[in-house]
């Protein structure tokens, strides 16, 4: 485990922001946590530690300080994937990439085909295109689990997980609730689709799976993603109860 001092800069709604958080609890780095507001960035944030308002970023070294007067000595690193390398990197104790290089490369594999979930997420969710895409890209997905391997390469949690699972449980909290800014109905019926579907069987076995993971449930609260949805999108036309 590393020694220095690590303050991870995040936002509870963010998909990419949560899968760091995941490898953190994975690997039980000690850490600070930092919400950022998305929708109002503090002065010293974009000053100081990410320019371009971005989130997540990690401060790694430097001095102890209070999160909101981070040091110039501390290192800031940006974006999801970088900073999963970085986790894994810095605590050769608690790895989550394989020592075998085919199992390796079974990670990035799995890491680029999520590729196709996350790039339509914000689509259906946020901007009211259509959502059944993300079926396609749950398919996809599916193509590289294996029925006998209990994660998404092995029986071990990986980078691989990590990467995926913030967007399947943000799929849920909106889809389940019909949460979103795509016609009113339509999430609903995706989910029930996505949980009686009997091609979506794998998806099923290997998101219940995940899903029991400690550092999920330490980092993950279904409802309040929900009432985030629910009143970011204004949708209390909908019988959304607050």
């Amino acid at each position: 485990m590393s020694t220095e001092n690590i303050t991870l800069y995040t936002s509870s709604e963010c998909p990419f922001c949560h899968r760091v958080e995941l490898a953190l609890a994975e690997t039980g780095q000690q850490h600070r946590r930092q919400e950022i507001s998305l929708a109002s960035k503090p002065e010293w944030y974009t000053s100081q530690v990410n320019t371009l308002g971005k989130v997540p970023t990690l401060a790694y070294g430097g001095p102890e300080v209070p999160a909101d007067q981070p040091s110039s000595e501390s290192v800031k690193i940006n974006e999801s994937l970088i900073l999963l390398d970085f986790v894994n990197d810095i605590d050769p104790e608690h790895r989550l990439l394989p020592k075998d290089p085919v199992q390796r490369v079974r990670v990035r594999a799995f890491i680029d085909a999520v590729g196709a979930i996350s790039s339509v997420f914000y689509g259906s969710i946020i901007k009211g295109e259509d959502p059944h895409r993300i079926l396609t890209g749950i398919e996809s997905v599916q193509k590289h689990l294996s029925p006998t391997s209990k994660y998404a390469v092995g029986d071990e949690f990986t980078l691989a997980d990590a990467s995926v699972l913030p967007f399947f449980a943000r799929a849920e909290a909106s889809f389940k609730h019909d949460a979103g800014l795509y016609p009113s109905g339509t999430g609903v019926k995706l989910w029930e689709s996505l949980q009686n579907d009997e091609k979506f069987a794998p998806f099923r076995r290997y998101y219940d799976t995940l899903k029991q993971r400690e550092s999920f449930k330490k980092t993950f609260d279904e409802e309040w993603t929900r009432q985030y949805y629910v009143k970011r999108f204004n949708l209390t036309d909908r019988g959304q109860k607050l």
